[in-house]
């Protein structure tokens, strides 16, 4: 019986080396910049108020989390040659460094309405 938990466990963590922890990631991916892309995704618009994070794409925690209003924005730009993640609140923008080693995306993801 051990076993056969000590297998599942195996494989549910070859599965998420493999594809990446996403999907145990809280939350509704919003915006995803991929390293390996030419295109850089545009500036997302609230519509939803609430709380967002930036995660690296096999991280389980976020890299930075805000509350967001209707009307800002969130995403990813091109600051000085280093691509980094973007929070513009209340007409502030924040710049969050996009410094994970050992993953090649970073997903702004909506994670709940609590304030």
């Amino acid at each position: 019986m051990a076993r056969n938990f000590t297998m599942a466990g195996v494989a549910l963590l070859l599965a998420c080396l493999a594809g990446g922890c996403r999907g145990i990631q809280p939350g509704t991916p919003l915006s995803v910049y991929h390293r390996d892309s030419n295109e850089m995704p545009k500036l997302q618009t609230v519509e939803k108020e609430g709380n967002y994070g930036l995660y690296p794409g096999g991280g389980l925690d976020p890299l930075d989390s805000f509350y967001f209003h209707r009307g800002d924005q969130f995403g990813f730009e091109n600051r000085e040659g280093q691509i980094v993640g973007v929070a513009q609140i209340g007409g502030e923008t924040k710049t969050i460094p996009l410094s994970a080693v050992l993953t090649s995306e970073y997903v702004w993801k909506f994670q709940n309405e609590k304030k």
